[in-house]
């Protein structure tokens, strides 16, 4: 399972280093590309995985287990700005990839919770419903604080930025 995980996680970065180095004309065009799948790749494995544990869904949308999502997204959001300000100006994060890169990291934890559970992956979906669910809920909660304040920082240094570029699926037009 390392294998699969350590592929799963490396390989995108690596495919984007190479195309870089070998195509550096048209790397930009495939990084503008690929980010736009992936962003849709992101709503259909959403989409996928509420779709077939839809009972289970709706239970834990009604149940208090939804606080707990809520505050897990709040303490982490608190303890991400207490060490950014901590970071001070060293801290160099573009307005959306660090959020959207966060796919990569849902998708090792749905990998590990189908791969990982000694009965070859099969199982109530429990799990994988609770990383979707929280993930959906961080989603809901953080995206719109990024490019609300990627809005606010651009506007404040005097810049024009499309929602692509506050998502990190385009860069700016500068080139």
């Amino acid at each position: 399972m390392a294998r699969l995980l350590l592929g799963t996680m490396l390989s995108p970065m690596i495919a984007g280093i190479v195309i870089a180095a070998v195509w550096p004309d048209r790397a930009d065009l495939l990084a503008r590309i690929s980010g736009g799948v992936a962003a849709v790749s992101a709503v259909l494995m959403f989409l996928s995985g509420f779709g077939a544990n839809t009972s289970l869904v709706i239970q834990l949308l009604l149940s208090p287990v939804m606080l707990v999502a809520v505050g897990l997204v709040a303490l982490a959001f608190v303890a991400g700005r207490i060490a950014g300000d901590l970071a001070g100006e060293t801290l160099t994060v573009q307005d959306g990839p660090a959020i959207l890169t966060s796919q990569r990291n849902i998708a090792a934890a749905l990998l590990v919770a189908r791969t990982g559970t000694g009965g070859g992956g099969e199982g109530d979906g429990s799990v994988v419903v609770a990383i979707l669910l929280l993930s959906a809920v961080g989603f809901v909660m953080l995206v719109p604080y990024a490019l609300i304040s990627g809005v606010v920082r651009r506007r404040r240094a005097g810049e024009r930025a499309s929602l692509g570029v506050l998502l990190g699926v385009v860069g700016p037009k500068s080139d």
